[in-house]
């Protein structure tokens, strides 16, 4: 996996393929924010998945009890009453929002091509 990260404020600017590391690395991430947002631009499809544990989460192995983990609705700003699992794009950019509120902690998949995400964190305030 080939990633990049750039922190400004409350936006994390990400650039990665492949699948997703352990938590704490490569594309896992702690939230403590009512809502992200994820811009996803290129070609190809992006799964969110998020968790309730507390702890480090192995979004790469299977849920199980001790390793807590579901894939999240989003939310296409592109489509009215839009709402998919996934995150397609074709040569494309769009947005979509993850309602995070208790999550404790998110994992963003590539499962095809190779999209460019970046992720904006907020808390609608």
């Amino acid at each position: 996996m080939a990633s990049s990260k750039s922190v400004l404020g409350g936006q994390i600017g990400l650039t990665f393929t492949g699948a997703f590391a352990d938590s704490g690395t490569g594309n896992s991430f702690s939230v403590n924010n009512r809502n992200v947002l994820i811009a996803v631009v290129g070609t190809g499809e992006v799964v969110v998945h998020g968790s309730i544990q507390s702890g480090d989460v192995d979004f790469s192995a299977a849920s199980t009890i001790d390793n807590v983990h579901a894939v999240m609705e989003l939310k296409d700003y592109s489509v009215i009453s839009g709402y998919a699992l996934s995150a397609v794009v074709a040569g494309e950019t769009k947005i979509f929002e993850v309602n995070t509120n208790f999550l404790s902690s998110i994992g963003i998949e590539i499962v095809a091509g190779a999209p460019e995400v970046m992720l904006v964190l907020t808390d609608n305030q």
